[in-house]
Parts: C-alpha cells; structure tokens; sequence
C-alpha cells in the first residue's frame, strides 16, 4: 500500500481478547510504504500485541512515521498487562522494517520498543523519538 505521503490519525480504544494483534491494521502481509499515521491506543486485556500502523507485521513497512495524536506529552500507547507488547509501528515484527521514525511515547508494563515491541524480524535505519515508560 502506497500512502502517497499522507497521514491517517485514530484512536482506538476497545475491548480486546487475548492473543489479538491491534492498530491501524491488525496484519501486514504486505507492503506498506511511504505512510504516516497519528494516533492513540489503549491495551485493554492481556497477551495483546499493539502498534500504530499494525498489531503484526509479517511483510514490510518502509518509509514510514508515527505522531503523536492531541498533545505531545500525553501516551499514545497505553498498557497494563505485562503478557503485553506494544511498539510505536507495530507490537511485533517477523518481517522487515527500514528508514522509518517513531514520534510516539509509549507506557508499557510489558515489553515495548521505539518501532516493535517484540522483534524477530529485521529492523534497519530508523529514529526513535518518542519515550519509553516505565
């Protein structure tokens, strides 16, 4: 998916069951590149995996950012649940990630990372901006 450039924003707060991928897109199988998006989750159950654009990302996401969505210190990634991961592109990564930022902060109980919460995959080139608590 080309995203020509342009920035989606959304929050999302919802009841989520466990072992559920969550963001923007649930899934990526495929490719997302030159897309920006703004937005606010709020992790509502356990063995949650979270990020902005996408919960998992099994393809590859180029050329991409995240903002923060309404004020600049407030989380725009929230969990309590230490079976959680949360990261500012996506909550974990099995495939490929290059020359992308991450503006966001993230309160995280459980495991958390600038662009992927947990990282199997490959990620290269990006810029971390955003704050990782606690």
């Amino acid at each position: 998916m080309n995203g020509a450039g342009y920035t989606v924003s959304y929050e999302l707060i919802e009841d989520i069951v466990p072992k559920q991928y969550t963001g923007l897109f649930r899934e990526n199988h495929g490719y997302i590149y030159n897309f920006n998006v703004s937005g606010k989750i709020n992790v509502t159950g356990g063995n949650v995996y979270a990020g902005l654009i996408c919960g998992r990302n099994l393809g590859t996401i180029k050329w991409s950012q995240t903002y923060y969505y309404g004020y600049y210190y407030d989380y725009m990634i929230t969990n309590n649940y230490s079976s959680s991961c949360c990261g500012g592109l996506t909550g974990y990564n099995t495939g490929s990630i290059n020359m992308v930022t991450n503006n966001v902060h993230i309160y995280s109980i459980g495991p958390k990372g600038q662009i992927a919460g947990l990282d199997t995959g490959t990620v290269e080139n990006w810029f971390g901006y955003g704050i990782l608590q606690p």
